[in-house]
């Protein structure tokens, strides 16, 4: 059995067998054919801060930032991380401002939808900037602002992936309040 070999004659990858109608697909296509050429593709080993904030901006959070899964502040944050993730190497916060006067509201009704929909416009962002980064050829995940629901893990373990307020404060977005909520330099508590 021989291997094949490129133009300079260095052994190729072998094409893996597939079925035609796989082989035939778009995506496979595409990927074969950067294996072929040495995935030259390869996305930079590191993103460029700026560009990942106005990535995050456009998707619809009101601010954002990164921070290093080796930040001090997050040591009780990289399991879970790795866990969810493996090969994390950096997590994003996003702030979402809130209308400061819906949550003051004593409507419970205007003020929960205030709540629901930051949550929900978080969500989204974080959604469009995990589709981004994908497409640029990082992995990438996003944790639901809300609602843990890993329940398999109670009584015993947290039930939520990743402690939002803990990466937004060591990611510079804020201090932790009194009240156990971010408080955010320009939004204050009305941030999501």
């Amino acid at each position: 059995m021989t291997a094949a070999r490129d133009a300079e004659g260095q052994p190729t990858a072998p094409t893996p067998r597939l079925p035609a109608k796989l082989a035939a697909h778009p995506s496979v296509q595409a990927v074969l054919a950067r294996r072929r050429a040495g995935d030259a593709a390869r996305p930079p080993a590191v993103i460029d801060a700026a560009w990942l904030r106005e990535l995050c901006l456009a998707a619809g959070a009101d601010d954002a930032a990164a921070v290093s899964l080796d930040h001090p502040d997050l040591a009780g944050e990289r399991e879970h991380a790795q866990s969810a993730l493996p090969g994390t190497r950096s997590l994003i916060a996003m702030a979402v401002r809130m209308n400061r006067d819906n949550c003051r509201s004593p409507a419970r009704s205007v003020a929960n939808q205030e709540f629901h929909q930051a949550d929900e416009q978080a969500n989204h962002a974080a959604r469009s900037v995990t589709q981004a980064l994908q497409d640029a050829g990082y992995r990438a995940l996003n944790p639901s602002v809300g609602f843990p629901q890993e329940m398999d893990r109670f009584p015993g373990e947290r039930i939520w992936v990743v402690a939002h307020k803990t990466v937004a404060v060591a990611a510079g977005l804020g201090v932790m309040g009194l009240h156990r909520n971010v408080i955010h330099p320009k939004f204050g508590s009305f941030a999501s």
